[in-house]
């Protein structure tokens, strides 16, 4: 079975609706991939469980995700969907369930 692009530790570098700052402020933004279909996401005050889906033989590479989580305490949920633009690059949008939709870029964490 062919590894997944996807795996790994990805660091949040930007976002577009909050800068780059405040999408670091209380922890590292990132997103964790797993081999056992799931991961998280994490910015600001917003942590994500993911229940992630593939989208075989996309181009380009691309996974599409579900989640569950806590928004500043409160119970939050959303989808969202990240695709590959170099082994180390990706883009990607998070959107929440009646609310906010933000594109975002990260860089692989080695």
């Amino acid at each position: 079975m062919k590894r997944s692009p996807f795996l790994g530790r990805w660091s949040i570098t930007e976002m577009e609706l909050w800068d780059n700052e405040t999408i670091h402020e209380l922890l590292p933004a990132e997103l964790v991939i797993t081999e056992d279909g799931r991961g998280t996401m994490r910015f600001i005050v917003v942590t994500c469980w993911l229940d992630v889906h593939s989208a075989p033989d996309s181009e380009p590479a691309s996974l599409h995700f579900g989640w569950n989580g806590d928004d500043d305490g409160h119970p939050s949920s959303g989808e969202g969907r990240v695709e590959l633009q170099d082994p180390d690059h990706l883009v990607g949008e998070i959107e929440f369930d009646r609310g906010d939709c933000s594109g975002f870029k990260a860089v692989r964490v080695r």
